[in-house]
């Protein structure tokens, strides 16, 4: 590597470190100066495209042929808690595990789960709807309401309680995970160093819990965990299944809920619009799965939350062979990065990137279909999208209309863990509704 090449590295591996998202939105720059294909360097070749048809041929792509994740550091670290879920998987592996976990998530299959998520968002709203008017970090709140409907949703009450622990037990493994994934250098995982030890051991408890889970009363079978039963035989599966949807199916809903209701602070009349369609449809009671249709489409993250701050921060691939994008020739391990910030700050398909607007989803809107991208897309696009939307349109639904949300005193800096957080926590004055 190049003296020049190492020196970029070390200032780029700084900013990188401080703020992932920051960076990024750096790189692409804005308005005019806006780059849909930056290349970079941090200690190898690296490229981030925020065009989206350049997003589409790497996404859409056949699964592991042009682009895969074989080697990529984010994936070889995740798998050592995950194991062999869907997350890590590429090329077949990952289209045969994508069919037994689809019908899992999707349509029909999240009705019992979308009575979960009515409940939690119940207590929520009872919890906040109690004068006086107070402080409320909304994040913590997010995540834990989340973390709530999610375990109910996977095993059903008698053991969401257990299925909750994976979640707090997660919650302490992660700052290892990240100092790990920021390192300058990853070491085998069969190197007994003092980062691989702390993350053995907090993976071990992670994994060892929901082991237990396993073992305990077989799940109702209409729960997404007994649905999974019935699909699925192999333990070894079975268990990676498990620990891949409790990491990613309470975090990526939490930031939704947090960022929609922070951009709804800041847009009053934005949320009171929000509150009384919502109230005019359900009269007070909380929002169900049959109330979807009739509820304004902007009262979840993907009518503006997710655009604007979406919870996934990035996406990364390398490419296998030598590959062209957007006039730039990339060899072979050159890895490609994919920022849903910064593709969804395009200009040419954004105007007015950075303003909240949510009639961008009114259904008359026509962009492409790589433009928006929170959960990814193609054939690896989030298979849990439609649980995290689901969610977050019932907790915004039933919240809303029984409480008044101050505006924010600052803006909010975004930072990036798992999935994408405010930095600090979310802190919002918050009362009952008015009347």
């Amino acid at each position: 590597m190049a003296l020049g090449s190492v020196r970029a590295s070390l200032i780029n591996a700084r900013a990188y470190g401080a703020n992932p998202v920051a960076f990024y939105r750096e790189l692409s720059g804005s308005g005019d100066g806006y780059r849909a294909v930056a290349p970079f360097d941090l200690f190898g070749r690296n490229v981030l495209i925020s065009d989206p048809d350049l997003v589409a041929e790497v996404l859409a792509s056949p699964s592991g042929q042009r682009f895969g994740k074989t080697g990529l550091r984010f994936f070889t670290v995740i798998r050592r808690m995950l194991g062999s879920g869907l997350f890590g998987l590429d090329g077949d592996q990952h289209q045969r595990r994508r069919r037994v976990l689809y019908p899992v998530l999707q349509g029909e299959a999240l009705r019992p789960a979308a009575d979960a998520m009515s409940r939690a968002a119940e207590r929520l709203c009872q919890e906040w709807a109690v004068p006086p008017s107070r402080t409320v970090d909304v994040a913590e709140a997010a995540a834990r309401t989340s973390l709530e409907l999610l375990a109910e949703a996977l095993v059903g009450p008698p053991l969401a309680t257990t299925a909750a622990q994976l979640g707090h037990l997660f919650a302490h493994a992660e700052p290892m995970l990240l100092r790990m994934l920021k390192a300058p250098v990853v070491f085998p995982d069969w190197l007994p160093t003092p980062g691989n030890r702390r993350l053995g051991h907090a993976t071990a408890a992670l994994r060892n819990r929901a082991a237990d889970l396993l073992r305990l009363d077989e799940p109702a079978p209409d729960t997404m965990l007994g649905r999974l039963l019935a699909r699925e035989s192999d333990p070894t599966r079975i268990l990676d299944e498990l620990v891949t949807l409790v990491v990613a199916g309470h975090q990526s809903t939490a930031a939704a809920i947090t960022f929609t209701l922070y951009l709804l602070a800041k847009h009053p009349s934005e949320a009171r619009r929000i509150a009384e369609e919502a109230t005019a449809t359900l009269n007070g009671r909380a929002a169900t799965i049959d109330d979807l249709p009739a509820l304004p489409p902007h009262s979840h993250g993907g009518g503006g939350g997710d655009a604007n701050l979406p919870p996934v921060w990035i996406i990364t691939r390398r490419t296998i062979g030598v590959e062209r994008l957007g006039g730039h020739t990339l060899r072979p391990r050159t890895t490609v990065h994919i920022c849903p910030h910064t593709l969804h700050r395009n200009p040419k398909h954004w105007p007015e990137p950075d303003r909240f607007r949510p009639e961008r989803f009114d259904g008359t809107s026509h962009r492409h279909r790589f433009a928006y991208a929170p959960f990814g897309g193609g054939p690896h696009k989030c298979v849990g999208n439609d649980f995290a939307l689901m969610a977050t349109a019932i907790v915004i639904a039933t919240v809303l209309p029984a409480i008044h949300l101050h505006p924010p005193t600052q803006d909010v800096l975004v930072s990036a863990r798992s999935f994408t957080v405010p930095d600090g926590g979310l802190l919002l004055r918050l009362g009952p509704a008015p009347g």
